[in-house]
């Protein structure tokens, strides 16, 4: 019975080792950033994948160990040979994959005798599970971290929070009845002065929109850093980091700074419940909008970890190769329209959601995160979904990013419109967490006129249950939700020291 068994359960160990050798890999590479969900499901597709080929060279070639020894090879050339595609056009990738793969039929059928495959197989075996150990020990040290990370993070929240507490000024009760709060984030959403320096767009009118319609508007707010999560870090957790201590930090350690801030545990404490509407998982609490980006995590390097387990492999060059297909019969437009589409209602949905009829509800603290208009580039400023799908991040032509702003300050208008119709007596929190950016600057000779103040150039407006708020101008996000949190729920937080030539 074990001779009978031992081939196959040899040969499928194998087989499943080559197969989920590489995704993880790239997770041990990648251990802060990735979630190990993630690289579980790749693990699953290409062990599949590497199954089926097996069990049809079982029967094809009347041998087991001979099926799991080229398996094994055919996996590894289809795992990584997308790591060519930076150096060579696509069609010879798979021009070369097509004769590797005729290559190794021909060799094997003319020298792999049933000898050799049995030699190969148990010392690939043997090899494959000691570099499995190797990186897992080399790697254990950063996995433990990654475990440790959140329970130090909620500890380090919340002795934020107990300190900040100890601000409450007991003359000073909570109100009676708590107003409703709008807490709105738009991603890079440049404020008024960058966005007429770069693009020679006068945003005034929406300000004086705000203005008429009650808001505290600032000019000259700031945020420290030119990152989603770095920036909103320090204004979740009423902080200032001007060094830039978050950016020098992992993603995971300013993701669970975010989604865990001390301002939503102060919401919880007050009274509050919390409704996320969000473009993707940027707080803990389930979004009531459709959401984009929820799985995939991003790395260090601002890559997606779908892309880092996709692009090695042969799904790179063939997913080349079928969109210039698309393009020369021109039905590229018509194979996209689908796909922006339903990325773009995602989007905009969050801001959208605003004006909504049946949002309203007591005691509760809306977060309502968009990214957007942060590239991709979805919209023109009708609202019309971008045809051309290479321009969906053309930081080159201004149109595109400055048409999706205009659009964006729109859906803006129409929810505070329907938010001051229907719950007048609320707080309205208007901020982009940084301006314009963008890492191209190369490739967009204009865009060197951006500058690093340009980046912390944001929008940054407050509404006070129709009552004028205390002056916020030139203060960054932090400081202005202390401010509020002190004028409104009667603490008296100090305001973090800001640097004035942080700038310079």
């Amino acid at each position: 019975m074990k001779k009978k068994t031992f081939p196959y359960i040899i040969s499928i160990l194998v087989v499943l080792l080559v197969s989920c050798l590489m995704p993880l890999l790239l997770f041990y590479a990648n251990v802060e950033a990735i979630k190990f969900v993630e690289v579980l499901i790749f693990m699953g597709i290409y062990a599949a994948v590497s199954l089926i080929l097996f069990f049809v060279l079982r029967f094809t070639t009347k041998s087991i160990y001979k099926a799991a020894a080229i398996t094994t090879i055919v996996t590894l050339i289809f795992q990584n040979i997308g790591r060519l595609t930076p150096v060579l056009n696509h069609w010879i990738i798979l021009g070369i994959f097509a004769l590797l793969i005729a290559a190794i039929a021909i060799l094997s059928k003319k020298f792999l005798s049933e000898e050799i495959a049995e030699t190969f197989v148990p010392v690939i075996a043997v090899v494959l599970a000691m570099l499995y150990i190797f990186n897992t020990v080399m790697s254990m040290g950063r996995i433990l971290n990654k475990g440790s990370l959140g329970d130090e993070i909620s500890k380090e929240i919340d002795n934020r929070f107990s300190y900040l507490s100890t601000f409450k000024d007991e003359d000073r009760p909570l109100p009676e009845d708590l107003p409703n709060v709008y807490f709105i984030i738009v991603d890079e959403y440049a404020g008024f002065n960058s966005i007429n320096k770069l693009y020679n767009y006068d945003n005034s009118q929406f300000k004086a929109f705000l203005e008429e319609s009650g808001f505290t508007v600032s000019t000259s707010g700031t945020n420290y850093a030119d990152g989603t999560l770095e920036c909103l870090a320090d204004v979740f957790n009423l902080e200032v980091n001007e060094q830039n201590r978050y950016r020098n930090s992992s993603e995971a350690y300013c993701q669970k700074k975010v989604s865990d801030g001390v301002l939503f545990r102060f919401a919880e404490d007050w009274g509050y419940n919390i409704r996320a509407v969000q473009t993707s998982d940027l707080i803990k609490y389930k979004s009531e909008t459709k959401q984009y980006g929820k799985l995939w995590s991003t790395t260090a390097d601002g890559e997606l970890s779908i892309e880092l387990m996709a692009n090695p492999t042969i799904y790179s060059p063939i997913e080349k190769a079928y969109n210039s297909v698309l393009k020369a019969l021109s039905v590229e437009p018509t194979v996209q329209k689908g796909v922006v589409k339903n990325l773009a209602a995602s989007s905009s949905d969050p801001i959208s959601y605003l004006s909504r009829d049946d949002i309203f509800r007591d005691n509760t603290f809306t977060l309502c995160y968009a990214q957007f208009p942060h590239q991709p580039f979805y919209y023109d400023e009708n609202g019309n979904l971008t045809k051309n799908s290479s321009k969906l991040n053309d930081w080159g032509d201004k149109n595109m990013y400055l048409g999706q702003f205009k659009y964006c300050t729109k859906l803006l208008t129409e929810g505070i419109e329907n938010i001051l119709e229907n719950d007048p007596d609320s707080i309205i929190i208007l901020m982009s967490d940084h301006g314009v950016r963008t890492h191209e600057l190369d490739k967009n000779p204009w865009m060197k006129e951006l500058t690093k103040k340009d980046t912390g150039d944001i929008l940054c407006a407050i509404y006070n249950q129709g009552e004028e708020f205390v002056d916020i101008e030139g203060l960054c996000g932090a400081n202005v939700i202390t401010t509020l949190v002190n004028e409104i729920y009667g603490y008296n937080i100090p305001l973090t020291q800001q640097a004035e030539d942080f700038y310079k």
